[in-house]
Parts: C-alpha cells; structure tokens; sequence
C-alpha cells in the first residue's frame, strides 16, 4: 500500500508540475487543459479516501504499453510501483491520465478511440518538450504528435488543424499494434465517467 501511495502522490505532483499545467489544446472534439489534469488528481486523492474515483494498480499492463488507463475499471495501470523517474515514463504518465481525463468528463459513444488516443499522444509530446525543450521521435505515433506538439505549444487554447487530426489519427489506426486490438478510425472511446 505505501508503494501505491508513493506512486500517487507521483502522479498528483507530475500533474501539477508547470509543464502539465500549461497543455492546454484541442484535439478534435476532445479538449485537454489544466482543468482535466486538476480532475485526475482529485480522482486519484478522492480514491485514496476511499469514494468513487481513479484506482492505481502496480502490474496488468498489456503488452506492449508503458502504462495503461482502463476506462472500465477507472484503474490506471503502472508495471512497477517506482514508475515515473524518467522523462520518458512522465510523458506516458500524461498521456494515460488524458485518458482519464475524457473517462471522467464521460464522453461514452461519442468520440473515437483514435481521436481521444491522438489527444493524448499529442499532450504526451507537448509535456516532453515542455521539459526538456524539444523531442525527437523516430516512431510512430509519437513523431506525428511531435510534429503537431511543435505546432501548437506556444499557443495555449490551440485548435489542433482537422487534417492534422486526421492524419495522426490515421498513424494510429494503421500502427501495428493498435491494429491488432482492432482499432479503425471509427472504433468508439469506451469513455464512460467514473463508476469505482
């Protein structure tokens, strides 16, 4: 349980950190700003007092990710409680709790899994750049994001173009592993709000 807490306070200080709190943009219907980032971490604090809010598990995550959010059991899903000391384990931190984000405003059926993916890849770069002063990433779907991160992080409430939506949301649906799980541009998010 200490590990756990140790881990929560984590995240409850990364999202209160200048970089996270200065990502403010949106990605198609989805809008990412400090106001969801204060929203995952009373969730997470809520939980820890026992009410309804956002879990934290140490191990379940699928392979192939770094960290998970599960939309279904309002869990996000670390593989070590130490998760989070480096730069690059902070941004999949931010990037999972975007997913949390959307769970919690509970936009169920109404948005698609590669637009609410997108947003949070592209709020994963703005926070690694934000820290570190730039990105540099050889992979997909994070260089698209980084592409568009690069675009939009001097304007806070940017409106991230609709071919840049598009075309990053095509880099996830045609990402190996995202086609494995199924995913097409019109998968639906599985963004329910906040049952546990």
């Amino acid at each position: 349980m200490l590990d756990k807490n140790a881990l929560c306070a984590r995240l409850v200080g990364l999202l209160a950190s200048p970089a996270v709190q200065q990502i403010d943009f949106s990605f198609g219907q989805y809008r990412v700003n400090s106001s969801g980032f204060r929203a995952v971490s009373t969730a997470l604090l809520m939980k820890t007092l026992g009410y309804v809010g956002i879990d934290i598990d140490i191990g379940g995550v699928p392979i192939g990710a770094g960290a998970a959010y599960d939309p279904n059991t309002d869990k996000l899903l670390f593989p070590t409680a130490t998760f989070g000391g480096t730069l690059t384990e902070q941004m999949i931190i931010v990037h999972e709790c975007v997913h949390a984000i959307f769970d919690i405003e509970g936009f169920k059926f109404t948005g698609t899994y590669t637009e609410n993916e997108g947003a949070a890849y592209v709020a994963g770069a703005l926070y690694y750049r934000r820290s570190n002063g730039g990105g540099h990433f050889a992979d997909e779907p994070k260089k698209t994001a980084d592409r568009i991160a690069r675009s939009i992080i001097n304007a806070q409430g940017a409106v991230v173009p609709s071919d840049q939506v598009i075309a990053l949301r095509s880099v996830i649906a045609n990402h190996p592993e995202y086609r494995k799980l199924g995913v097409t541009m019109g998968t639906l998010a599985l963004d329910s709000g906040l049952k546990h």
